[in-house]
């Protein structure tokens, strides 16, 4: 997926920068023939930076009582963010499908009808040499003694390096209580090496290294997004700001899927049965593809407000001309983007609908209530502030600050 995300970029900015201006070579003043004459107008203005337009006026309403604005958009976020704090994992398996599949229903008999589910079983590889059989069992009665497990069955040999146990525990794969007993298996001294496999130690060992590395990729992001949001503005202030937006709007998209999908708000409306917990995938798919997002409408507001800024307008006037210029494009984005991946919520596959509905979500809380108001709201509080840097940075900015002139 970040792979195939990149090469999507990539392509996207070399048909905008190639095809895209070729096209618009060809069609000439035909480009807005067939369209509405309002959309006409509305680009006009836009392009004009007429200061009378929806998103000039709301910017000048939210600047008027900024701190009141901020403290109610943050504490609407925050109250859905602090869900995060009570967030739990699983993984993909048959419970993930729609009730009708075939394979679900039989997942459910032998769920309900049996009292251990014989594709929860473990498979555990102990480096030992045939010689070592006394060891073996010994280590076997040990397996037994824990209350989570049903059955162990007899060791195999199977050849002059390796036995092989199979442990059946009495939870499915992704009950907590088998998790857990994957843990105690691998935290058991033996006397020889012990590798555990199956479905639910896949889980174990996927969640340790999405957790392990995930801190890494954030710190990627951050830097990368503080990096170009210093080039383009020559403020220090302006670039942390957006990143901290960025979490905000993610820590808002996360805590929204757990009231939806783990507490099971909303289950007749999306028709899904909750699990009580997430796919463990889908909230970093979700995180990545909204911070990417949040970025790029940083980059466009922050672009038109920093140009107004150059000629010469006010701290204020900056930032209701750059909303003036940018929300209509933002928000047609946004729209278009949450009608593509939104669509992903009409899955009957409950990680699927995840997906869909969380994006869409963290696309279009940010593109509006953060763009649109907050950002404004904060930037009337710092006034001139927001364009701070320290005087070694602003004299690399000069050099090699980026610009659209």
């Amino acid at each position: 997926m970040g792979i195939g995300g990149a090469v999507t970029a990539i392509v996207a900015v070399l048909a905008s920068l190639v095809a895209v201006p070729a096209l618009l070579s060809v069609l000439g003043p035909k480009i807005n023939a067939l369209s509405p004459k309002a959309f006409q107008r509305a680009a006009y203005r836009s392009a004009s930076e007429e200061r009378s337009g929806f998103w000039y006026k709301l910017a000048h309403t939210v600047m008027r009582t900024p701190g009141y604005v901020a403290v109610l958009v943050a504490v609407f976020m925050l109250s859905f963010a602090f869900a995060v704090t009570r967030i739990d994992f699983t993984g993909v398996n048959a419970r993930m499908l729609p009730n009708t599949l075939a394979s679900k229903k039989v997942s459910d008999a032998i769920h309900n009808g049996f009292p251990a589910d014989p594709s929860a079983q473990m498979q555990l590889l102990l480096d030992a040499t045939p010689s070592a059989k006394a060891q073996v069992a010994r280590y076997v009665n040990r397996l037994e003694q824990f209350p989570d497990v049903a059955k162990v069955y007899p060791p195999r040999s199977l050849n002059s390096r390796y036995w092989q146990i199979d442990v059946q525990p009495w939870g499915d794969g992704m009950d907590p209580r088998t998790l857990q007993l994957v843990k105690d298996v691998r935290n058991l001294d033996a006397p020889f090496r012990v590798r555990v496999t199956g479905e639910s130690a896949a889980f174990v060992d996927e969640k340790g290294s999405l957790q392990s590395r995930l801190p890494f990729s954030l710190l990627i992001l951050a830097t990368a997004t503080i990096i170009i949001l210093y080039l383009m503005t020559g403020s220090i202030v302006l670039p942390i700001k957006a990143v901290i937006l960025n979490l905000l709007t993610l820590g808002f998209t996360l805590g929204l899927l757990v009231l939806i999908f783990q507490d099971g708000r909303l289950t007749s409306v999306l028709k899904f049965d909750s699990l009580g917990r997430l796919d463990m995938a889908q909230p970093i798919l979700i995180c990545a593809l909204a911070f990417g997002l949040s970025t790029d409408y940083a980059v466009f507001l922050l672009g038109r407000i920093t140009e107004a800024r150059k000629h010469g307008e006010s701290d204020d006037e900056s930032v209701a001309l750059g909303i003036e210029r940018s929300g209509r494009l933002v928000t047609q984005a946004a729209f278009l983007f949450c009608l593509a991946i939104g669509a992903f919520a009409t899955s009957s596959v409950v990680f699927i609908k995840q997906d869909g509905v969380g994006t869409a979500a963290a696309v279009l809380i940010d593109a509006t209530i953060v763009r649109a108001v907050l950002v404004p709201a904060l930037m009337a509080m710092l006034g001139s502030r927001n364009w701070w840097a320290p005087r070694p940075l602003r004299r690399l900015h000069e050099k090699i600050g980026l610009s659209e002139a």
